[in-house]
């Protein structure tokens, strides 16, 4: 990254945040970051940047797997709360849980954009650890991850070892494996549409059989983009919904 490619992003990065904070109406907010904290992916010839939280990044990319190692029991089997005591064990950050939640929903994420020196569109994903917590309606003491990266990685493995919540197999190298499929599927397929003016959903093509859809939901007053959720399904079911988007009018893909 150079130091002209590092300035267009701190600028384009911090409008963008500070314009998300006006209008959620925050006190304040993560906005920039050092170069050094910057990781760069070439895709197609394209230049594309990863940055986030200091918190964030070392849960994502190291305490997760640290507590699927150490604590493989509390992962795949549905309890959100679980997993938040996992990473907590593994890096101890407050003593009671509500306050863990709390620091892990807030201003804990990353952001993901092209180079701002060669990019044709103004877009920014943003990736929350996660948004919510939120009890299930018929297991009261269980919880599930609402929006972000948590949530998404409940569809993936580590070496067969669920990396949240979930139980499917689909195992990735890495968590950080999700951010390059994130960039191949959002900025470079064009296998995309908006489902309405603020629900955008992309398909990865997983193998010949599945694809994996990606939901984002776009802020408009930012222009920011957030992770809704992933989920595996067949590339019938990806054919019906293109379907209906087309006769609602929603096969828009962005500019």
């Amino acid at each position: 990254m150079t130091q002209e490619e590092f300035q267009a992003s701190r600028k384009f990065a911090e409008e963008k945040l500070l314009a998300l904070m006006d209008h959620e109406t925050k006190p304040h907010a993560a906005v920039a970051w050092p170069m050094q904290s910057y990781l760069q992916y070439t895709k197609n010839g394209r230049k594309f940047f990863y940055v986030g939280t200091n918190i964030f990044r070392g849960v994502f990319e190291e305490n997760i797997v640290d507590a699927i190692n150490l604590f493989p029991q509390n992962f795949g089997n549905g309890n959100a709360m679980s997993v938040v005591h996992a990473i907590n064990k593994v890096r101890p950050l407050c003593v009671r849980t509500k306050e863990v939640i709390r620091l892990l929903r807030t201003e804990c994420f990353a952001v993901v954009h092209e180079d701002r020196l060669t990019a044709k569109n103004d877009d920014i994903i943003r990736l929350d650890l996660f948004r919510k917590l939120n009890k299930q309606p018929h297991h009261k003491k269980k919880y599930d991850f609402t929006g972000g990266i948590m949530h998404a990685l409940k569809h993936f493995t580590l070496s067969g070892k669920p990396l949240s919540t979930g139980t499917d197999i689909n195992n990735i190298s890495h968590p950080l494996k999700i951010v390059e499929i994130i960039i191949d599927t959002f900025f470079i397929a064009l296998d995309s549409y908006y489902e309405n003016r603020n629900k955008y959903v992309c398909f990865y093509d997983q193998d010949a059989s599945n694809d994996i859809k990606f939901v984002f939901y776009y802020e408009e007053n930012s222009g920011v983009f957030f992770l809704t959720t992933i989920h595996k399904q067949p590339k019938k079911v990806t054919q019906k919904d293109k379907v209906k988007a087309a006769a609602k009018g929603w096969t828009n893909v962005r500019p």
